[in-house]
């Protein structure tokens, strides 16, 4: 149901979506460098960073996705053209490891999602909350 979900949003929709997310992230950095800091051992600073780094992603793979649109491209041969078309592949399975769980698993899933493909995503099971 995710990838057909997914699979109807235009560009703009996607961008949105992607937005939204970091907005989400951004509120919950106090809650997020505590909790990896309980969960991975690393300071706050550190871990705030790691969070931040991730809300980067998502921006980012939001701008990105404003592109996507796809494009006509002309042929060598007289009269006719390219059509290129975007469109999802299917739905992605993604594993993250254990030292970045935030900016890992942001890495995986902004792309897909920009691109309109849902995600499962398997954390790692040494820091399975933060993600």
């Amino acid at each position: 149901q995710g990838l057909v979900a997914l699979k109807d949003y235009n560009a703009l929709s996607k961008s949105i979506l992607l937005d939204a997310a970091a907005d989400i992230m951004e509120a919950h950095i106090e809650d997020a460098k505590y909790l990896l800091a309980q969960e991975l051992g690393k300071p706050f600073a550190q871990g705030q960073r790691d969070w931040e780094l991730a809300i980067d992603q998502f921006r980012w793979f939001a701008n990105e996705a404003r592109q996507l649109n796809g494009s006509i491209v002309n042929s060598n041969v007289a009269g006719c053209h390219y059509e290129i078309t975007i469109e999802p592949i299917g739905i992605v399975g993604a594993f993250t490891a254990w030292n970045f769980p935030p900016l890992l698993a942001a890495r995986k899933i902004a792309p897909a999602i920009a691109a309109g493909c849902s995600v499962v995503l398997r954390p790692s099971e040494q820091a399975p909350g933060i993600v």
